[in-house]
């Protein structure tokens, strides 16, 4: 009895292991593998859709997500620059969609491929990474210039970027936009308009931005400022636009007109409620850095800041608009003066110059009193500028913008150092 009963469990175990091999063999006849290759270095760089190669550090750090649905289980996997994803899925249709994020997690590609899997059979899935809508420069000149001016501008006018929903927007408020992305150039001596886009499609230019640079490769959160007192009546935004352009006279003449010279790719935007710039209190600001700068410098004309906002200007050459400014908060209206304190030096036997316009990174003149163009720059401590704030009135951000300039050789040479201790807005 107890031979039969051990004959019995081997027959059953015999069975029970041709059942789980006969599924092995039923499993392996109803899939399929999948190769997905990631663009990287262990791939073909090709796999990127765009006029100017992306340098391989930046396409290795390149992030994925990619999720197969189809009749079998969903399917959700991380995937990296330079790698080779390998999958068995069940036969029949699936859609596989893999989505590119940089290395700030923000989405910079999406893109679905249908297939259908055969069992048995290895399939590959097509995929080019196809950045949207980068914003590409082409070089211009202008013959009617006295000054031979070329430069590079954008091919498209408008980089719209698409919120998810609508932004309530405040009047009299300052804003602020961020902007990460990677450039395949330095872009200097930059300057343009942000602006707004209502969910009617109309479009409102709140800023002017002027003589910045833009980093060759991977930048991350570059700053710029709107002051919604230009859009009166305007209750929410949907969509913000850049319209760039750059001036080069040094473009080296194998670059011919419409030629495209650079771009920006992986370009992306953020915009939140700014009340007041960093370091302001109850309407003072004390040892202010400057928020903005013209470039480059030249050999002939330099403008340098510190760290602790000591501007020094050197000048051996007629001309100027390098200017650096600072922002006021946005409640500047509610006061009745600007009082403005200042350390300066000069080092050269002509006198220091400067042009003080009205606006954080604009180019309108105060014209209040003596404050015009070519102002001698009082040496000293505790030197200061007062203004009535009315003086302000029309700027697009609130602030103030210092212009170092010269009127003729007999200002050269220029140089001196030029220090804000402090700014007031006064009752």
């Amino acid at each position: 009895m107890k031979r039969n009963l051990t004959i019995s469990r081997i027959s059953a175990l015999f069975i029970l292991i041709l059942v789980l091999f006969s599924s092995c063999l039923n499993n392996n006849e109803s899939t399929g593998t999948v190769i997905i290759k990631l663009p990287g270095s262990n791939s073909a760089r090709s796999a990127i859709e765009l006029p100017y190669e992306l340098p391989i550090e930046y396409i290795n750090n390149l992030k994925y997500d990619i999720t197969c649905i189809g009749p079998g289980k969903p399917v959700n996997i991380p995937g990296t620059g330079g790698s080779t994803i390998r999958l068995s899925l069940a036969a029949g249709e699936w859609t596989i969609t893999i989505i590119v994020f940089n290395t700030k997690n923000i989405e910079i590609d999406r893109q679905s491929e249908t297939i259908t899997i055969e069992a048995g059979s290895t399939a590959t899935v097509p995929f080019v990474i196809s950045i949207d809508k980068p914003i590409y420069f082409k070089a211009w000149s202008n013959p009617q210039s006295t000054e031979s001016k070329r430069g590079i501008s954008t091919i498209d006018a408008l980089k719209i970027r698409k919120f998810n929903e609508s932004i309530i927007i405040e009047p009299f408020t300052l804003y602020e936009v961020k902007i990460s992305g990677y450039s395949n150039k330095e872009l200097h001596d930059l300057s343009g308009y942000i602006g707004l886009f209502t969910p009617n499609g109309h479009r409102h230019v709140s800023a002017w931005m002027g003589n910045f640079t833009i980093p060759q490769g991977v930048f991350n959160d570059f700053t710029f400022y709107i002051y919604t007192d230009s859009l009166a009546g305007v209750n929410s935004i949907d969509e913000l636009f850049v319209d760039l352009t750059i001036v080069d006279n040094n473009l080296p003449q194998e670059i011919k007109d419409n030629d495209i010279v650079a771009a920006l790719f992986d370009f992306d935007m953020s915009i939140i409620k700014f009340t007041n710039p960093p370091g302001w209190s109850n309407g003072v600001i004390n040892n202010p850095v400057p928020l903005n700068r013209s470039t480059p410098n030249t050999d002939t004309r330099r403008l340098d800041v510190s760290a602790d906002g000591t501007v020094t200007a050197i000048f051996s050459e007629t001309g100027g608009g390098y200017a650096f400014s600072f922002m006021f908060p946005s409640n500047w209206a509610s006061y009745r003066t600007v009082e403005i304190t200042y350390n300066a030096v000069q080092t050269s036997a002509s006198h220091g110059k400067l042009t003080i316009k009205k606006g954080y990174t604009e180019w309108v003149d105060i014209s209040y009193g003596e404050y015009g163009q070519y102002v001698n720059v009082a040496v000293g401590n505790n030197q200061t500028y007062s203004f009535p704030t009315d003086a302000f009135t029309g700027m697009r951000i609130p602030g103030v913008t210092f212009q170092v300039n010269n009127s003729s050789q007999n200002d050269l040479p220029m140089s001196f150092t030029f220090k804000v201790t402090r700014i007031r807005l006064l009752n």
